[in-house]
């Protein structure tokens, strides 16, 4: 059983370069990963982190949403994968994202 948590850019960065980038350490950080409004998540089986996901926070002039977020790097451990462990991750976002855009997920239905 996997636990979820908020983590810190440089936790995502193995899965990233792992998973993402095929071993190769080249633009795996993001500019806005420090950024406050930005938000990573971690995936947690004992205290080895196995998947990730990264939001950043983002305008987009053809939403109606004074803000948003765009998913920017997702990443399951190949030894975790088809495990429901992205599927989990998004879930938990949800928690986050409905935090911080009170407005637009009162206006939408997520299920």
């Amino acid at each position: 059983m996997c636990k979820i948590k908020q983590i810190t850019p440089a936790q995502t960065f193995p899965l990233r370069i792992e998973i993402l980038r095929d071993g190769i350490a080249n633009n795996y950080q993001f500019d806005a990963d420090d950024v406050v409004a930005s938000f990573h998540l971690g995936a947690f089986e004992n205290e080895t982190c196995v998947g990730i996901v990264t939001f950043i926070k983002q305008g987009n002039p053809k939403l109606k949403a004074t803000i948003s977020y765009q998913l920017r790097g997702m990443a399951v451990a190949a030894t975790h994968q088809k495990k429901g462990i992205g599927a989990k991750l998004i879930e938990a976002s949800y928690v986050v994202l409905k935090e911080k855009t009170p407005t637009y997920f009162g206006a939408m239905h997520v299920s």
